[in-house]
């Protein structure tokens, strides 16, 4: 990344993760690449398409912001990252390739958004440390 080329992201995720190198194996593999790294730190911040998701290894420093409660399998309970790419359908396909355990299958589900029908492709799966990810691809209809 060149010094002009940086822009802030309005909401960035950060998940801590157990090992860093089994994370960025990984997420490479799924298609997402290194926008930013910091070895020292052991932190990637990654990129797919226009989506951006920081992964750090997990510390266990007293000022560490994962040291107020324990950190165990699977990470991320009670919540999923939902992500909107261009073709579902072929991230899906990688994933069955990468053997990743699935939480549910590509499936097609309607929700409604004030005057439209929202068309979304989608599926869950779990990353190495247990976090929930949704893909989707979405298509609009008008009601």
């Amino acid at each position: 990344m060149k010094k002009n080329d940086f822009k802030r992201i309005p909401m960035l995720p950060e998940l801590r993760v157990r090992d860093i190198e089994t994370s960025r194996k990984f997420y490479l593999e799924l298609g997402w690449n290194i926008y930013n790294e910091r070895p020292e730190d052991k932190f990637i911040l990654l990129q797919m398409e226009e989506l951006h998701l920081m992964i750090m290894e997990l510390t266990t420093t007293e000022d560490s912001w994962n040291g107020y409660a324990p950190m165990e399998y699977p990470l991320g309970r009670g919540m999923h990252l939902q992500m909107e790419v261009s073709d579902v359908d072929k991230l899906y396909k990688k994933v069955i390739e990468m053997k990743a355990p699935i939480f549910r299958e590509l499936e097609t589900h309607k929700y409604r958004e004030l005057d439209k029908m929202l068309c979304c492709k989608e599926f869950l799966f779990f990353d190495p440390d247990g976090y929930l990810l949704r893909f989707s691809t979405t298509t609009i209809e008008l009601l």
